[in-house]
């Protein structure tokens, strides 16, 4: 499953290293916008909140949903690359 992990992160000086590195420890990831990511990894979404949840503050907001073939947006070509095969019908 990709999950698009979608964040705000409040206050000024965020670690948003912090951040990138939970993500990024779920499995195969690629930063999609700024605060952006999308993950492969087979946990549920409400599991993936569970494991990253660590690196926000309580004030910070973050939505995490599944990403599947019906998808649309303007995005570089290595972007599409990465997420076609993973959510392909």
């Amino acid at each position: 499953m990709v999950y698009s992990v979608n964040y705000d992160l409040n206050n000024p000086g965020q670690n948003y290293e912090k951040v990138k590195a939970a993500v990024e420890a779920l499995g195969p990831s690629i930063r999609v916008l700024k605060s952006t990511f999308l993950v492969s990894c087979p946990l549920s979404a409400s599991v993936v909140w569970d494991k990253i949840s660590w690196a926000f503050d309580t004030n910070d907001r973050a939505f995490i949903s599944q990403v599947t073939s019906n998808h649309a947006g303007w995005l570089g070509t290595d972007l599409w690359n990465w997420l076609s095969p993973k959510v392909a019908a």
